[in-house]
């Protein structure tokens, strides 16, 4: 999960940054018993929310 997919969201929705709000997503989903909901979960929403821009 990539800063940048998340304050462009944040820009989309029209709210603030919320840096710390990632940050603390970020590091819970880091935690090694997460093996579903990991950050390479997050990353594949944000691709799809990507791809959705190009539909």
């Amino acid at each position: 999960m990539k800063c940048s997919q998340w304050l462009e969201l944040m820009s989309r929705l029209g709210l603030a940054n919320n840096e710390d709000t990632y940050t603390a997503l970020a590091n819970a989903y880091s935690e090694k018993h997460r093996f579903y909901h990991s950050t390479e979960h997050i990353s594949a929403v944000f691709r799809r929310l990507d791809d959705a821009k190009t539909v």
